[in-house]
């Protein structure tokens, strides 16, 4: 596969949609070089979990082949080319991006605190991943320049946790090494939009940490909130639940979220909650964990 093939093949892992269409390319090469999918009408695919495992082994296996040049980064491509814009990635695409009231630990032994209102990015192996213990997954970049104000509506153990930005593009990946390669008594939650697709975020992330989930709590839930729900991305969103209503992994408090936002169709933001202030709490993803 080419480069913009294994572009469009990363983002369609990131999605993990359980209908996708076999006309694209990468779709096509898929079958080719993985198998049969089940066919559910025309040219539309039903994609297991199972499926989504073995495309994901596909896809490091031909990331193995790709030629990394001109390289990632623009200082080291000026080093051999006048045009550093030749680098594939963004300034940022390689780093991860952290803000709230944790210290960031680096590798020098030292650790700072990101003002409120600012944003550290840095790479991974800038940090002394061995001391950071508690850590708060956003999705959307804005949570981070509001860090500081969505760390005091935060449950209790995540009032001084690190912010990270999942991040968009390539440093998607990044960010889930990271999360994997934290150590078992790292705390972690996920607080994304409350909706179908944050619910899909969450199901994402489980699978690479003992996760919890941040969410409103529904009881205190006000008018002004759910006057700003968006109903076409519920719309949008609501062929996922099925297949997360049938995940036999997840706890009964997320399976009873799942169902709150079936019942009420809610597409609410962290933007949204945030800005009225709503009270979140915590809950386990995994019926399994502890």
């Amino acid at each position: 596969m080419n480069r913009n093939q294994l572009k469009a093949l990363k983002s369609f892992l990131d999605r993990k949609e359980p209908i996708v269409d076999a006309r694209k390319a990468f779709v096509k090469t898929m079958l080719r070089e993985i198998g049969s999918f089940e066919i559910i009408s025309g040219n539309k695919l039903k994609l297991s979990y199972a499926d989504y495992r073995n495309i994901e082994n596909f896809y490091r296996q031909q990331l193995s082949t790709v030629e990394v040049s001109p390289a990632d980064d623009r200082v080291d491509t000026a080093r051999n080319n006048s045009d550093e814009k030749l680098a594939k990635q963004g300034v940022f695409e390689s780093f991860l991006n952290f803000a709230g009231k944790g210290r960031i630990p680096l590798l020098d032994g030292s650790s700072f605190q990101v003002p409120s209102g600012g944003i550290f990015s840095c790479r991974q192996e800038t940090l002394d991943i061995s001391r950071i213990s508690c850590v708060v997954l956003v999705e959307n970049g804005a949570m981070l320049t509001h860090a500081w104000e969505l760390a005091g509506l935060l449950p209790a153990p995540y009032a001084e946790a690190l912010i990270l930005y999942r991040g968009h593009g390539e440093n998607i990946r990044l960010v889930k090494e990271f999360i994997s390669s934290l150590g078992a008594d790292v705390r972690t939650a996920g607080y994304f939009d409350y909706d179908a697709a944050g619910m899909r975020i969450a199901d994402e992330y489980h699978k690479l940490c003992p996760l919890e989930l941040i969410v409103p709590d529904r009881d205190s839930l006000s008018d002004e909130v759910v006057s700003l729900n968006k109903d076409r991305e519920y719309a949008q969103q609501q062929k996922y639940l099925k297949n997360l209503k049938a995940n036999k992994d997840f706890s009964e408090e997320f399976l009873t979220e799942i169902d709150f936002i079936e019942n009420n169709k809610l597409a609410l933001t962290q933007e949204n909650l945030l800005a009225h202030q709503s009270n979140l709490k915590s809950i386990r993803v995994n019926r399994y964990s502890s």
